[in-house]
Protein backbone atom coordinates (compact mmCIF):
# COMPACT_ATOMS: atom_id res chain seq x y z
CA UNK A 1 0.00 0.00 0.00
CA UNK A 2 1.34 3.34 -0.84
CA UNK A 3 1.87 6.38 1.59
CA UNK A 4 -1.18 8.62 1.32
CA UNK A 5 0.07 12.69 1.66
CA UNK A 6 -2.06 15.14 2.71
CA UNK A 7 -3.25 16.23 -0.19
CA UNK A 8 -4.27 12.82 -1.67
CA UNK A 9 -6.04 11.99 1.86
CA UNK A 10 -8.28 15.35 0.88
CA UNK A 11 -8.29 14.40 -3.00
CA UNK A 12 -10.09 10.79 -1.30
CA UNK A 13 -12.53 12.73 1.00
CA UNK A 14 -13.65 14.88 -1.69
CA UNK A 15 -14.43 12.20 -4.13
CA UNK A 16 -15.93 9.81 -1.56
CA UNK A 17 -18.39 11.69 0.56
CA UNK A 18 -20.90 12.89 -2.48
CA UNK A 19 -20.65 9.42 -3.42
CA UNK A 20 -21.56 8.15 0.33
CA UNK A 21 -23.89 10.64 0.81
CA UNK A 22 -25.90 9.81 -2.59
CA UNK A 23 -26.33 6.64 -2.19
CA UNK A 24 -27.57 6.69 1.35
CA UNK A 25 -24.63 5.25 3.40
CA UNK A 26 -23.33 8.46 4.59
CA UNK A 27 -24.83 11.37 6.72
CA UNK A 28 -25.24 14.69 6.48
CA UNK A 29 -23.82 14.47 9.76
CA UNK A 30 -21.21 12.58 8.75
CA UNK A 31 -20.59 14.57 5.60
CA UNK A 32 -20.42 17.99 7.83
CA UNK A 33 -17.47 15.87 9.85
CA UNK A 34 -16.00 15.25 6.41
CA UNK A 35 -15.61 18.74 5.58
CA UNK A 36 -14.50 19.66 8.63
CA UNK A 37 -11.84 17.21 8.46
CA UNK A 38 -10.71 18.43 5.04
CA UNK A 39 -10.33 21.73 6.72
CA UNK A 40 -8.12 20.79 9.37
CA UNK A 41 -5.73 18.76 6.82
CA UNK A 42 -5.79 22.07 4.56
CA UNK A 43 -4.35 24.45 7.22
CA UNK A 44 -5.43 23.16 11.00
CA UNK A 45 -8.38 25.36 11.26
CA UNK A 46 -11.73 23.72 12.05
CA UNK A 47 -14.48 26.35 10.87
CA UNK A 48 -17.44 27.24 13.19
CA UNK A 49 -20.63 25.58 12.25
CA UNK A 50 -24.18 25.88 13.15
CA UNK A 51 -24.99 23.29 15.98
CA UNK A 52 -21.55 21.80 15.78
CA UNK A 53 -20.49 20.40 19.19
CA UNK A 54 -17.72 23.07 20.88
CA UNK A 55 -14.40 20.72 22.47
CA UNK A 56 -14.67 20.82 26.09
CA UNK A 57 -10.53 21.54 26.23
CA UNK A 58 -8.33 24.28 25.57
CA UNK A 59 -7.72 25.07 21.82
CA UNK A 60 -6.35 27.97 19.22
CA UNK A 61 -9.36 30.12 18.92
CA UNK A 62 -9.51 32.80 15.74
CA UNK A 63 -12.36 35.36 15.62
CA UNK A 64 -13.48 37.18 12.63
CA UNK A 65 -11.39 40.11 13.70
CA UNK A 66 -8.25 37.60 13.15
CA UNK A 67 -7.25 38.08 16.87
CA UNK A 68 -6.19 34.36 17.77
CA UNK A 69 -5.76 33.40 20.98
CA UNK A 70 -5.42 30.11 23.65
CA UNK A 71 -8.48 29.17 25.52
CA UNK A 72 -12.07 27.20 26.00
CA UNK A 73 -15.19 27.61 23.05
CA UNK A 74 -18.35 28.17 24.39
CA UNK A 75 -21.87 29.85 22.78
CA UNK A 76 -22.49 32.80 24.70
CA UNK A 77 -26.18 32.92 24.83
CA UNK A 78 -26.20 36.57 25.78
CA UNK A 79 -24.38 37.89 22.48
CA UNK A 80 -26.02 34.75 20.43
CA UNK A 81 -22.49 34.02 19.46
CA UNK A 82 -19.32 31.69 19.51
CA UNK A 83 -16.88 33.03 22.11
CA UNK A 84 -13.70 31.90 23.52
CA UNK A 85 -12.19 32.61 27.41
CA UNK A 86 -8.84 32.87 28.14
CA UNK A 87 -8.84 34.56 31.90
CA UNK A 88 -9.31 37.47 32.22
CA UNK A 89 -10.15 38.03 28.52
CA UNK A 90 -13.06 36.70 26.42
CA UNK A 91 -12.71 37.01 22.39
CA UNK A 92 -16.38 36.91 20.71
CA UNK A 93 -16.83 36.00 17.06
CA UNK A 94 -14.94 32.88 17.33
CA UNK A 95 -15.25 31.53 13.31
CA UNK A 96 -12.54 28.54 13.62
CA UNK A 97 -10.26 27.11 15.89
CA UNK A 98 -7.38 24.21 15.76
CA UNK A 99 -6.38 21.88 18.21
CA UNK A 100 -3.34 22.66 20.84
CA UNK A 101 0.34 21.05 19.00
CA UNK A 102 1.64 18.75 21.42
CA UNK A 103 4.27 20.60 23.49
CA UNK A 104 7.81 20.13 22.02
CA UNK A 105 10.63 17.87 23.34
CA UNK A 106 14.33 18.06 22.94
CA UNK A 107 15.77 15.24 21.57
CA UNK A 108 18.00 13.39 23.33
CA UNK A 109 20.94 11.80 21.49
CA UNK A 110 22.54 8.71 23.15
Amino acid sequence: MSDLTREGAIDEIKRWTPILLNSGQCTEKTSKAQDMAISALMDGWIPITKDMELPDHEVICCNNEEDVTLGYLYFDEEENQVACDHEPYVILGVVAYMEKPKPYKKEVNE
